[in-house]
């Protein structure tokens, strides 16, 4: 199985853990837990200024 057919099952199975890797779910959680972030330390709006 190559690396493209392994991202297309991890889009259907969550949960899914590779040898040595994280899941879905956890890289979503990341995801998050950094949107909150910037979101809560007020960096998006200075970002909108350079956009």
């Amino acid at each position: 199985m190559d690396w493209f057919e392994k991202l297309k099952i991890t889009f259907d199975n969550l949960e899914l853990e590779f040898e040595g890797r994280e899941s879905s779910q956890e890289a979503m959680k990341r995801i998050v837990e950094v949107v909150e972030e910037v979101f809560n330390g007020n960096l998006l709006s200075l970002l909108s200024k350079v956009l």
